[in-house]
């Protein structure tokens, strides 16, 4: 009977064997089942990782271009308002030369007038009153002499010459 029970316990051994090499199979399934799993998920944060570095790189650059596009626009705005001022300071001496011009003009007229007043073939008394009260309204200026009218300021030089009249 030493004979049925060592075959039924090498039997058991066997068994017990068997199923221990099934585990570790399992085991080492389930080991490489995750270390599959594990290299996928590492490949997958690389590829993610790379992903996210060519957009940062991609913001960087439209950041770069969005600040270059508004230096320019602030370029060109400076570029605007220089012209602007060029413009306007040389209406300004445009308009300064000619007022300058019209100033000129005025006296030569006024001197005219006052000639052909006072020449004896076409004066009257009148007109000579006229002419007397331009001259004689013109305030003194701070050189102690007369100022023309034509000297002042319009609203002024208008005001003089309809109280003259």
């Amino acid at each position: 009977m030493g004979g049925i029970q060592e075959a039924k316990a090498k039997a058991g051994f066997k068994a017990q064997i068997e199923k221990l090499q099934q585990e570790r199979d399992g085991f080492q399934r389930m080991v490489i089942g995750n270390q599959q799993v594990r290299t996928q998920q590492i490949h997958e944060m690389k590829k993610k990782e790379k992903e996210y570095i060519k957009l940062q790189e991609r913001l960087n650059q439209v950041l770069m271009e969005k600040k270059k596009e508004s230096r320019s626009a602030m370029e060109i705005m400076n570029l605007l308002q220089v012209a602007l001022v060029d413009a306007y300071e040389l209406k300004k001496q445009e308009l300064m030369a000619e007022n300058s011009d019209l100033r000129v003009l005025l006296h030569s007229m006024q001197k005219d007038m006052h000639e052909f007043l006072n020449s004896p073939n076409g004066s009257s008394k009148q007109s000579l009153a006229v002419d007397e009260k331009l001259t004689t309204a013109a305030p003194q200026s701070t050189l102690g002499g007369k100022t023309d009218v034509f000297d002042l300021p319009f609203h002024m030089a208008r005001d003089q010459i309809e109280e003259s009249l």
